[in-house]
């Protein structure tokens, strides 16, 4: 049957690509330039307080002070709720979101997340 041979040599044809790692799906190649940024909160501050971050990007943030903060988007579209000591909680950056955050708690807290498109490789 000649539609059963080229499904099965379509079928083979994939399972070897997978085998080898090799796919033409655009996000496997923009998945490598995705990075992970951590931000640390203690004595009150974001640190860093301005990130430079693309679309993709995952940004963490860590309290490390004994009080409990938030991470809230300037309009309110993102928030982390309370961060206890210790406590983590990210974001996978996107185009169009929020840039500026502040702590619910300490309003004058305030961080930037500055998003650039990354030039194609």
């Amino acid at each position: 049957m000649p539609g059963s041979r080229t499904s099965f040599g379509t079928a083979a044809a994939l399972a070897v690509a997978v085998l080898l790692g090799v796919t033409s799906s655009p996000m496997v190649a923009g998945e490598s330039l995705r990075q992970s940024h951590t931000v640390q909160i203690r004595n009150l501050r974001f640190s860093p307080s301005e990130l430079v971050v693309a679309p993709g990007d995952t940004v963490e943030w860590v309290n490390k002070d004994l009080i409990p903060h938030t991470i809230t988007s300037d309009d309110r579209t993102w928030d982390s709720e309370r961060l206890n000591q210790n406590d983590r909680w990210e974001v996978v950056v996107h185009e169009g979101m929020r840039e500026t955050y502040f702590c619910r708690y300490h309003p004058s807290m305030t961080g930037r997340l500055v998003i650039r498109l990354r030039s194609p490789g």
